[in-house]
């Protein structure tokens, strides 16, 4: 027999060989416990942003008018009060307690199908951070009600 006649019957019996690489395992599930608690996090400030700025919104103002007048030579002081002011809220969209509360669940919502997103496309350190950007904007949402009230 040749060696041509050899390879052709080696080759009719062989059978191919199906090699699978490794799936890769994810490096987190989405809802592992850091996520967890940041997720809570953005929860909790998120409620307590939503409350207080709604009790701003719901809040009535009355603005004070001070005048000084003088009667015999004697100052006088008269305080006035205008006409009640609903409250307000810079920097939002709306200024009704609903659209505010459909605004920030929206911006949750908005925050999770992001770092999903993330997470699938394998950016998970950018994906925690979309949670921290959210907490840091309610926070700041919070300490603007508090000092503007």
């Amino acid at each position: 027999m040749t060696p041509e006649f050899i390879l052709l019957i080696a080759a009719s019996i062989a059978q191919p060989v199906k090699i699978e690489a490794p799936k890769p395992k994810p490096a987190h599930h989405f809802y592992d416990r850091t996520a967890k608690i940041e997720l809570g996090a953005a929860l909790a400030l998120n409620t307590y942003d939503n409350v207080q700025t709604c009790r701003t919104l719901g809040e009535t103002t009355s603005p004070i008018m001070a005048t000084i007048t003088a009667v015999n030579g004697v100052p006088v002081h008269e305080v006035v009060y205008g006409p009640a002011v609903p409250g307000r809220e810079n920097y939002l969209p709306t200024q009704s307690c609903g659209g505010v509360t459909l605004f920030l669940a929206g911006e949750l919502a908005a925050q999770e199908a992001v770092a999903y997103a993330f997470h699938r496309t394998g950016h998970h350190k950018i994906e925690r951070f979309v949670r921290f950007f959210t907490i840091e904007g309610n926070t700041q949402g919070i300490i603007y009600s508090a000092l503007h009230r």
